[in-house]
């Protein structure tokens, strides 16, 4: 007899619970800024699905300002009497003017290269470097049978530190890094001929001595001539002749930072909102470039590559 009493009880329960009003997430209270180094195609798609992101939970960009127009001080006044309470910073001189200007702000910034930077003073955001674990392991997919000694020509000033993260990260992965420390521009050239026979594939890690818009032919040229493949910084040192290059989602990055800061206006402290790598990852290959240095991309590398250049 208690049985059935039961079973009724519990289907009371139930639907007593299952007709309550579902609990809203909490609203984010704040006000959101946006500052930007430029107007590149990347910056404005990281922007807009940052925007978008931010309407779908019902909040809006209070002031928009780009560092780019020639009016820096008019923009820099309009960021300061928006009183923003997070700053979405896009790109590096972005960043160091709200981390100058930020005031109460928490600054997020993202179109940085490294996690520190975006870290800088009392902030977050999304950079955009991957994890060495990650370019290593993309590395091994590309080219699994043909890289097992990685060169790499760096400045010991900037990149110390990341050239003993890489060398610990290859050793389990079974690479060898062949580093070559250079001071200056000038040294480069040596830097790069020592390393003829004694690597097979050249990577270039971000680095402000050797990986600049004016060393950038000259890093190419000889990657050509020696036949020494490079694995590039984006997809634009694909298209310029550079073997492979891993690649950001800008448009998520723009929705991942929108989540941070949704965090931040739900109350969350910057230090429960960590710097973040892009989650996404995307690469370019160059065929023509494989073809002159005879090397075999799988069907699956071409298929699934961003951009195959041809």
């Amino acid at each position: 007899m208690n049985v059935p009493a039961f079973r009724s009880g519990l289907v009371v329960v139930l639907s007593a619970a299952l007709t309550q009003p579902p609990v809203a997430p909490p609203q984010p209270d704040g006000i959101v800024a946006v500052v930007s180094s430029s107007a590149t195609e990347t910056s404005r798609e990281a922007v807009s699905s940052f925007r978008r992101r931010l309407e779908q939970r019902g909040v809006r960009v209070a002031v928009e300002v780009n560092l780019s127009s020639g009016e820096e001080r008019a923009n820099v006044a309009a960021l300061q009497s928006a009183r923003a309470t997070v700053i979405l910073a896009v790109g590096a001189r972005a960043a160091e003017v709200a981390q100058r200007e930020q005031g109460q702000a928490v600054v997020v910034s993202t179109m940085v290269l490294k996690t520190g930077d975006v870290a800088a003073g009392r902030g977050t955001g999304v950079a955009l470097e991957f994890p060495i674990d990650q370019q290593l392991d993309w590395i091994r997919r590309i080219l699994p049978n043909s890289a097992r000694r990685v060169g790499i020509v760096f400045n010991p000033a900037e990149n110390a530190r990341t050239i003993s993260r890489i060398r610990e990260a290859a050793g389990a992965r079974g690479l060898e890094i062949v580093a070559r420390p250079v001071s200056t521009p000038a040294d480069i050239p040596q830097a790069l001929a020592s390393l003829t026979g004694t690597a097979d594939v050249l990577w270039g890690v971000p680095d402000d001595v050797v990986m600049t818009p004016e060393t950038a032919r000259s890093i190419l040229l000889f990657s050509m001539r020696n036949r020494l493949p490079l694995i590039g910084l984006s997809s634009a040192w694909v298209r310029a002749g550079a073997l492979f290059a891993l690649d950001r989602d800008y448009a998520d990055m723009g929705t991942q930072c929108a989540d941070q800061v949704l965090r931040l206006l739900q109350g969350e402290p910057v230090s429960a909102v960590p710097p973040e790598h892009p989650r996404r990852i995307e690469y370019s290959v160059n065929q023509r470039t494989a073809d002159l240095m005879n090397i075999r991309l799988s069907q699956e590398t071409l298929r699934n590559a961003k951009e195959v250049v041809r």
